[in-house]
């Protein structure tokens, strides 16, 4: 293999070797790292652009939709105080 090559491997190596030992790592990553070092390099790049793109959206998604409870939330929780200071 040609050393310009064999560095980044090996760097490559040692961290996916890191997260795999990390006891603070989330299982579902650990099984995925797993998988996917059994599989072609060319073929889990492409899988991992994908998956980024959908699971990238779903959390922009589940954050947005939290956040607008959220402010739903204070919005009501201030206009009940409003009626209540008004009231007394």
């Amino acid at each position: 293999m040609n050393k310009d090559v064999a560095a980044p491997l090996a760097i490559s190596e040692l961290r996916i070797a890191w997260v795999l030992d990390h006891p603070g790592m989330s299982s579902w990553l650990k099984v995925a790292l797993r998988g996917a070092l059994e599989q072609n390099p060319i073929i889990v790049r492409n899988d991992v652009e994908l998956l980024s793109n959908l699971l990238r959206a779903r959390a922009d998604a589940w954050v947005q939709a939290e956040f607008e409870t959220i402010i739903v939330n204070v919005a009501a929780t201030s206009a009940q105080d409003s009626l209540i200071r008004a009231s007394t």
